[in-house]
């Protein structure tokens, strides 16, 4: 089953807004219902009370008899009906919130978000996709090992490897005792982890470096922008706005020899296009060209003329696949 996306958790969090049951999100999203309740749960966030020193209904409130916890001599009415008896009483134990105590244990959709005293958490697809993100990257960073556990290895490992034998060797007897793939040995031992070299592996000084293309990275924002700005959300986004006009933005490369290429803007709703050159095939050359354009018509103008950019999307230039921009 492939990983959960923003849109799907976007739908998460709209489904809860409008008090959808989690048995009709989760097929919505093509999830199962343990999947969507575990989202829901882990990536919950806390938010505290409405205001500070707010105190929730007290447990014993419909069967509370107690009287006179107040200095009025001639009140005959049961403390309960009193909004101050939980400061002064006792025998207040707090009562908990029912929404939260049921599945999936969130406010989102609650009506009495207003008036609550309760304790708060609600699921927020942004948020939730962020750390979800960093999750994701932190998992595939560093040595997936205990100090312990790779000493251990250590220990078994490297005086094999400085006998002569090899990975695949070391790794066929004793594969009971080593937690960790073929591959994973040649990092540890290549980035210096372990004791033995790469001196002690014969076959590999043989080798040539392997080229690695300079290609750029993504950095976290734009990662979250690429999804936030799939062409499933265009779809569902063109439903929702079927009267919106939309701008088709492309490149067209010049000949060999020049970097100089077209940025193309085609108006669907007319067959209108406007091209503007641009010195290079990059993110900062189109930024700049929309940039010049938006300060030449106003930002209010702009918004107008390009409610939605529809693009495709390179490794190159980042770009997303549509922008809304009214």
């Amino acid at each position: 089953m492939s990983h959960m996306t923003l849109d799907d958790r976007v739908y998460i969090q709209e489904g809860l807004d409008n008090n959808l049951n989690p048995n009709l999100i989760s097929k919505k999203i093509g999830k199962s219902h343990s999947t969507v309740i575990r989202e829901i749960e882990k990536h919950r966030v806390f938010k505290g009370k409405r205001y500070e020193g707010a105190k929730a209904p007290c447990l014993h409130k419909d069967s509370c008899i107690i009287y006179g916890l107040c200095d009025k001599k001639y009140c005959k009415s049961p403390c309960r009906n009193c909004h101050g008896c939980v400061n002064i009483c006792p025998e207040y134990f707090p009562k908990q919130c029912s929404k939260l105590e049921a599945s999936p244990h969130v406010c989102n959709g609650c009506q009495k978000q207003d008036s609550c005293t309760f304790e708060r958490y609600y699921y927020i697809a942004s948020y939730a996709h962020n750390v979800y993100m960093d999750t994701l990257i932190s998992s595939r960073e560093g040595i997936n090992q205990s100090p312990e556990t790779l000493q251990d290895l250590d220990e078994l490992v490297s005086p094999l490897l400085k006998k002569g034998q090899s990975i695949a060797h070391v790794l066929a007897n004793h594969s009971a005792d080593i937690n960790c793939s073929h591959s994973t040995i040649y990092r540890y031992v290549n980035a210096g982890v372990i004791t033995a070299r790469n001196g002690d592996l014969p076959r590999k000084v043989r080798y040539k470096p392997r080229k690695t293309e300079d290609t750029y990275k993504l950095t976290k924002e734009e990662k979250l922008a690429v999804l936030t700005r799939s062409y499933e959300r265009f779809k569902r986004y063109m439903e929702e706005h079927p009267d919106t006009d939309v701008v088709e933005m492309d490149t067209v490369v010049g000949p060999v020899g020049t970097k100089k290429v077209l940025l193309t803007l085609l108006f669907r709703s007319c067959n209108l296009m406007l091209a503007i050159l641009l010195k290079e095939k990059t993110q900062r050359e189109v930024i700049i060209a929309l940039n010049n354009l938006c300060e030449q018509l106003g930002i209010e103008l702009f918004k107008q003329l390009f409610p939605v950019l529809l693009t495709d999307y390179t490794e190159e230039n980042t770009m997303p696949k549509f922008l809304v921009c009214a």
